[in-house]
C-alpha cells in the first residue's frame, strides 16, 4: 500500500536493534504513529502560537530548529545519535516542501550546510506525514522518514512499512510522534541503516543498526 521512501537515512530515535535483538520494549507492529495536529475547530487550533506546546523531544544529543536554515521553498533539520544535518533549496534537482498536499505534508529536500549553502557531500532528506483526520488508505501513505547521507555511505530508513517488507522487528523503523502547524512540522522517529540489514542477512553484523532522531521541518512556499 504505501510507498517506502527510501531516499536515504542517518538518524534515529531510540529503538530497537533489529534482527535477533529486540529492544522495543512495550512497541508492537499495529502501534501507528500519533499524530498531534489539533483540528481546525479546536481550541488548541486557536491558541497564539507562543502558548501552543510542542511534542519534539530531541533524543539524539542536539536540538532540530528548522529555522536554522532560510532558503526560499522551505528547510529541515534532522538529528541522529548526536549528528544534526540540515537540508533546503540548492541546484540539486526536484526540491519539494509542500504542508498540504491532499492532507499530506510532503518533504523531499537536499543536504545544505548549517548557512543554507549547498554541501560539499551530497544527501537527501524525504519526510511523509498525514494530516489530523486524513486516511492513510485513501491517500495510500503512511507517516515515514528517510535520509541519505553520501559522504558515510548512509541510508536511514523510519517506516513502518519497512518493518513489514523487510521482515524487522516491531519498533526498529517507524514515525514515533508529530505535530503539525501550519507550515512546520516536527516529531521524532526511530530510523535503521539499510546497509546494516544487508550485513545482518549476509552473516557479518549480529544486528541491525537502529538509531533514535528527531526533524523539525518548515515550508516556505
Amino acid at each position: 500500500m504505501n510507498r517506502l521512501l527510501v531516499v536515504g537515512v542517518s538518524v534515529v530515535l531510540a529503538a530497537s536493534c533489529g534482527g535477533g535483538d529486540d529492544d522495543s520494549a512495550g512497541t508492537t507492529p499495529d502501534e501507528r504513529p500519533v499524530n498531534t495536529e489539533a483540528p481546525a475547530d479546536s481550541p488548541a487550533a486557536t491558541e497564539p502560537e507562543s502558548e501552543s506546546e510542542s511534542t519534539t523531544a530531541p533524543t539524539g544529543g542536539g536540538s532540530a530548529s528548522g529555522d536554522d536554515v532560510v532558503s526560499g521553498i522551505g528547510s529541515a533539520s534532522l538529528t541522529i545519535g548526536g549528528t544534526t544535518y540540515y537540508f533546503g533549496e540548492t541546484s540539486a534537482p526536484a526540491p519539494q516542501c509542500k504542508p498540504d498536499l491532499f492532507g499530506v505534508f510532503l518533504v523531499n529536500l537536499p543536504m545544505v550546510d548549517a548557512d543554507g549553502t549547498e554541501a560539499a557531500s551530497g544527501g537527501r532528506f524525504a519526510l511523509t506525514l498525514l494530516r489530523d483526520g486524513v486516511d492513510a488508505d485513501e491517500v495510500d501513505q503512511l507517516p515515514e522518514a528517510s535520509v541519505t547521507i553520501e559522504a558515510l555511505d548512509e541510508e536511514w530508513i523510519a517506516s513502518e512499512e519497512a518493518i513489514q517488507n523487510f521482515n524487522l522487528d516491531a519498533g526498529t523503523s517507524q514515525i514515533d510522534s508529530y505535530t503539525i502547524d501550519g507550515n512546520t512540522a516536527s516529531g521524532s522517529a526511530t530510523f535503521y541503516e539499510q546497509s546494516s540489514y544487508y550485513a545482518f542477512l549476509g552473516g557479518s553484523a549480529d544486528s541491525v543498526t537502529t538509531a533514535p532522531g528527531t526533524f523539525e521541518v518548515t515550508c516556505r512556499g
